[in-house]
């Protein structure tokens, strides 16, 4: 998102990213400033109000629900102080399951402040539905990815045993379950496990009978390209996502993908890997291990796929804010 603001600003468009004072030193706030758009990072209403009467933007961004609401209320007692108001987008880009139900409810009783629900995957539109929220404002755009993801490989050559696993330590991740089914292979493979906190992964392949195998847990960095440019296949345990990120770069850089059948991974994989129902476990190890043994042999296809780039993401996220004005795209 914070490249998109970019192409918003050179579009013309003033665009206002609205978070919370304690999201406002977060890495996607830096970079949006970076790339051109207004941050506005105060729990304030008053202070929001007045900034948004002064600045009058033309577009308004909102990440995470409360942030949206405040903004919802500013409209609500703002509406006649400005001639047109700011189209608001609602950005949701999770599934949002530990909500409240009485939140849920909040969330449709002021849905008419909301230009436009900006779902990022098939997945979290159907949630959003299924919530009770108005389907004519319900928009899906699919995530994009920065340039570097679409450019030619770095070099060298892929691994054929390489494995990765990415993700952050959240329960959901389940990337105990992608070390479980490493520890049973056969054949000398090799994981690379990105996360941001590995403390607990690794204790826990300490403690197993497979702790000598080749395993290398690479905290707090951000996986790049080139990293992914030596990897054979992505193990992606996760039980719970709308539109894993991981499994776009993974596929961008023609990594073969091994996955549980979660939100719109099966969309995102296409014919790059094997998608797997929920939790089953055996199914995972036997397909991480039939994926190796055909990688090891030349065998596994690594043609990349192609995603929206952040122009054309752009480009759609302000025919939204145009349609929820005029009804035409």
């Amino acid at each position: 998102m914070a490249e998109v603001a970019r192409h918003l600003t050179e579009s013309g468009s003033t665009c206002l990213c609205y978070m919370l004072s304690e999201d406002s030193g977060t890495q996607l706030a830096a970079l949006m400033r970076e790339n051109g758009a207004e941050v506005v990072a105060s729990g304030s209403l008053s202070d929001f109000r007045r900034y948004v009467l002064a600045a009058r933007p033309s577009l308004i961004v909102t990440f995470g629900f409360k942030a949206s609401v405040l903004t919802r209320a500013v409209r609500a007692v703002s509406r006649f102080q400005l001639r047109t108001w700011p189209v608001l987008v609602d950005a949701r880009n999770g599934l949002e399951a530990g909500r409240a139900r009485w939140v849920w409810m909040a969330d449709k009783v002021t849905s008419s402040f909301v230009d436009v629900y900006l779902a990022n995957s098939d997945a979290v539109r159907a949630h959003l539905l299924d919530r009770g929220l108005p389907p004519r404002k319900i928009r899906v755009l699919y995530s994009a990815l920065a340039d570097q993801w679409s450019m030619g490989r770095s070099g060298g050559a892929r691994e054929p045993l390489s494995v990765a696993m990415i993700g952050n330590c959240r329960p959901e991740k389940r990337q105990e379950l992608g070390l479980a089914a490493f520890s049973r292979l056969t054949v000398d493979a090799r994981l690379t496990v990105y996360t941001n906190d590995a403390r607990r992964l690794k204790s826990l392949w300490n403690a197993s009978e497979a702790h000598d195998k080749r395993v290398e847990f690479v905290e707090g960095r951000t996986v790049k390209p080139a990293d992914l440019d030596k990897v054979a296949i992505v193990l992606h345990p996760s039980s719970h996502e709308s539109a894993p990120r991981a499994l776009m770069e993974a596929r961008a850089r023609g990594c073969y993908v091994v996955a549980f059948d979660v939100g719109d991974t099966a969309r995102i994989v296409g014919n790059g890997g094997v998608v797997l129902a929920q939790d089953d476990t055996v199914a995972l190890q036997e397909a991480l291990s039939e994926s190796l043994a055909l990688s090891s042999s030349g065998l596994l296809d690594h043609s990349p796929s192609t995603f929206d780039t952040v122009d054309e993401y752009a480009s759609a996220l302000l025919a939204y804010a145009r349609w929820s004005r005029t009804g035409k795209r």
